[in-house]
């Protein structure tokens, strides 16, 4: 079993009432073959994990496309859209989720955060994505940099 899982799991399950299964099931497997780094809100009714480590065309796919979990397929017309999509997603760790307590994993070691550094953390990551994505996107044909193909 993965390390990472193994620490989170002492760190998290005391603290988990209902949905126990967000933990041992769905984060389990989403760090089964992970061992990058992620943000992580809990809260006695569940978890919340988003990724760190991926490069925009590992998020949205080779066709450059995103489903919201309650909607229909869109697809991303450049990595300005694709950056502010996954703004987005930080709802999920904080504020929508509730969540009462956050860990930031490194790649290397947890470190007990606050919600203002897991909105600082996600900014940058998605900063960087950003930053990199005439780089990262070579050979998409969705996502334009600058109204230029990449």
């Amino acid at each position: 079993m993965n390390k990472t899982y193994n620490e989170l799991e002492r760190i998290v399950s005391p603290h988990l009432r209902l949905y126990m299964t967000d933990l041992t099931t769905h984060d389990r497997k989403a760090l089964e073959d992970y061992d990058g780094p992620f943000l992580y809100g809990y809260r006695p009714t569940g978890t919340s994990l988003l990724k760190l480590g991926l490069k925009l065309e590992e998020w949205f796919g080779p066709e450059m496309t995103y489903t919201p979990i309650f909607g229909q397929k869109q697809y991303l017309k450049d990595v300005d859209e694709a950056c502010k999509t996954l703004e987005g997603e930080l709802l999920w760790i904080c504020p929508g989720a509730d969540n009462k307590w956050f860990l930031h994993f490194d790649g290397k070691k947890f470190h007990e955060v606050d919600k203002e550094r897991v909105g600082l953390i996600w900014r940058n990551y998605i900063y960087s994505l950003k930053m990199s994505a005439p780089f990262t996107m070579r050979g998409s044909t969705a996502i334009t940099y600058k109204g230029i193909y990449v």
